[in-house]
């Protein structure tokens, strides 16, 4: 019985998967004319502009965790007019009623990550989420479920539009997924939101890369 079971265990551990989580660095680059952005009347001159801005991130499957009325809600796309947040870092220029051109900044969050299955075996029904940590586990979001390759990874963004006070807090990242033989497993990697001032213009947000493979037992 011992040898059968030792047997087992090599076989679960040979295909066994696991998920490695990277952040991604953001690149960006802005026209040397870009204060020109969108206060010309000239059509042409406006989408000259526009193209001149330059952002670049890898991708293969792609989550966006919008916040939304006080959570994360994932998303496979972003909108256009959030796009352009991200490209310009929450900088925006236009015209105001009087003609003056008035240059606003919004406090955005936009943190790329990506997350691989760097284990031995495909992940099957894999379910992400993220959630604040205080949130119980019957109440918590994630994406349908998805099945890796070894070697396959997700992109991954945690975007904010606007950052406030309620924004601030401890979060969880979330990947729930089963091998070949049908056990399931966990993995969590915390994430922290903090205020880095007293007037909301600044934030800190901090990523713990490590994280353990628990074993989910069957009810």
């Amino acid at each position: 019985m011992a040898a059968q079971n030792n047997y087992r265990d090599d076989l679960i551990n040979q295909s066994l998967p696991f998920f490695a989580l990277n952040i991604l660095y953001k690149k960006r680059k802005h026209p040397n004319n870009w204060l020109e952005y969108s206060y010309s009347d000239n059509d042409e001159k406006k989408e000259k502009s526009n193209d001149d801005w330059q952002y670049s991130e890898i991708k293969l499957r792609t989550i966006y965790f919008v916040f939304d009325n006080g959570s994360f809600v994932p998303n496979d796309e972003l909108s256009t007019e959030q796009i352009d947040l991200i490209k310009k870092d929450g900088n925006t220029i236009h015209n105001g009623d009087l003609g003056e051109t008035i240059f606003s900044k919004t406090l955005i969050l936009s943190q790329p990550y990506e997350l691989e299955n760097v284990g031995k075996g495909p992940a099957i029904n894999t379910r992400i989420g993220f959630n604040k940590s205080s949130v119980t586990k019957n109440e918590r979001k994630y994406i349908k479920p998805e099945n890796l390759k070894v070697g396959d990874f997700f992109y991954i963004n945690i975007f904010i539009e606007n950052i406030t006070d309620s924004v601030f807090g401890e979060y969880v990242l979330e990947v729930n997924y089963s091998d070949i033989y049908g056990n399931n497993y966990s993995q969590e990697y915390k994430i922290s939101v903090e205020n880095k001032s007293d007037k909301s213009s600044s934030y800190i947000l901090s990523t713990e890369f490590v994280s353990n493979q628990k074993s989910i037992k069957k009810d």
